[in-house]
């Protein structure tokens, strides 16, 4: 993947824009899966950023961080309230919520501080109450909506393992 991972890097230098997936193919032998694959780890790495989704999305190099990022606790529990509050709500309407999770996250946070923060907020989402659900601005109707979708596919998962 060195090779790879360089020669991804120099094209997307080249191009100079956000490009999609059927710009960078050229010069690679590889599916779009694995390229896409290649990409999401450079972007998990913060070489790379990515916008937009599916058959839109785009990818550029990261700007290199003016700074090392300090980011204080208090900021990190206010993202994590609002990536609660989306989860809840996201969820509902049938969006995947590790998905959901891990977007949003590369999107928000420099690659030093994501390790365990998606694990965190896992576990974090499964023992929200309805009290703290309505602290984060969900309606009561919302948060039995996703607990009932919660214990649905739990009981799901459990008869399938």
């Amino acid at each position: 993947m060195r090779q790879e991972r360089h020669k991804l890097l120099s094209r997307l230098e080249k191009l100079g824009q956000p490009a999609l997936i059927s710009e960078l193919r050229e010069g690679f032998h590889v599916n779009d899966r694995t390229l896409r694959r290649w990409l999401l780890a450079l972007c998990d790495e913060g070489e790379v950023e990515a916008t937009g989704s599916n058959k839109g999305r785009r990818y550029r190099l990261a700007a290199p961080p003016k700074t090392d990022p300090q980011i204080e606790d208090g900021t990190l529990d206010e993202l994590q309230q609002e990536l609660l509050r989306e989860a809840i709500r996201d969820t509902v309407y049938g969006r995947t919520l590790t998905i959901l999770l891990t977007e949003r996250i590369r999107t928000l946070l420099p690659a030093p501080v994501r390790p365990g923060f998606i694990d965190n907020t896992l576990q974090r989402l499964q023992s929200v109450t309805s009290q703290e659900a309505e602290s984060l601005g969900i309606s009561p109707e919302t948060f039995e909506r996703w607990r009932h979708l919660q214990c649905s596919i739990e009981s799901g998962q459990q008869a399938s393992d």
